[in-house]
């Protein structure tokens, strides 16, 4: 079957940004499409990996709630983002920005970092 691949990520876009923890396996069957087809979007589209794609939205959507909700505690954005611990949160924004929540909080990055 022929998908319109650019619509395809749209779809695809919408969900990860809901949901960025969702695990490429769940995310096809809730779409109704394989794995592969979903890869085949993505990287026509951003042409970067599911995986890179996933980090990506995960890193944006961690970002807004940090510096958007500053009065939540970094236990209830990591709970509220699909980590199943503070650390875990804290492992991911390190090894993706090399700053803690609490500095990227107080120290966002702007313009060209942000996109990244």
């Amino acid at each position: 079957m022929a998908y319109d691949l650019h619509g395809l990520f749209e779809a695809i876009e919408r969900d990860v940004k809901a949901k960025p923890r969702r695990s490429l396996d769940i995310l096809a069957k809730d779409m109704g499409v394989s794995r592969n087809t979903i890869k085949k979007a993505v990287v026509l589209t951003t042409k970067r990996s599911f995986r890179e794609f996933q980090t990506k939205c995960m890193l944006m959507s961690t970002l807004e709630l940090l510096t958007t909700l500053p009065g939540k505690s970094i236990k209830e954005i990591a709970f509220d983002l699909g980590f199943r611990s503070t650390r875990s949160l804290e492992r991911f924004v390190k090894s993706s920005t090399g700053l803690s929540p609490s500095d990227l909080r107080k120290h966002p990055p702007t313009g060209e970092r942000a996109a990244q």
